[in-house]
């Protein structure tokens, strides 16, 4: 099972969604497609976006986009982690259930109308390995 990991571009947050996926893919046929470092081309991206500020402009971001929408559309669930709002978690929701017609599961305390419409939420990684089964 292919899972689109969504969380936000924060190092915190980062570290925390790195641990979700190790949890993840401890379990046989799992793997996480990172935004901001599954392969080459997202690393690179995520490296220019935040070491060159001066580079920063809607070429860049639509690339950015298109590159999160194809591993979005070629995964088999999305799960979002949010501690904290984030418009590109939020989009990217919003495409896998609304676009793509993906199962979504939302690691969060928001009850967020537009949260629940999208997806199922758990309150952590443990609630989740439960809900896909995997405990």
């Amino acid at each position: 099972m292919r899972i689109y990991l969504a969380h936000s571009g924060e190092e915190d947050i980062r570290k925390k969604a790195k641990e979700i996926q190790n949890i993840l893919e401890k379990y046989t046929n799992i793997f996480c497609v990172n935004p901001f470092d599954s392969g080459a081309t997202a690393k690179a991206l995520t490296h220019l976006w935040d070491e060159h500020p001066e580079q920063r402009n809607k070429e860049l971001a639509e690339e950015i986009v298109e590159n999160d929408l194809d591993n979005v559309e070629h995964c088999d669930i999305l799960v979002a982690y949010i501690e904290e709002p984030s418009l590109g978690t939020a989009m990217e929701i919003f495409f896998a259930s609304r676009m793509f017609g993906m199962d979504v599961y939302i690691i969060t305390e928001f009850e967020s109308p537009w949260l629940i419409s999208h997806g199922t939420i758990v309150k952590d990684i443990n609630e989740l390995l439960e809900v896909l089964k995997l405990k």
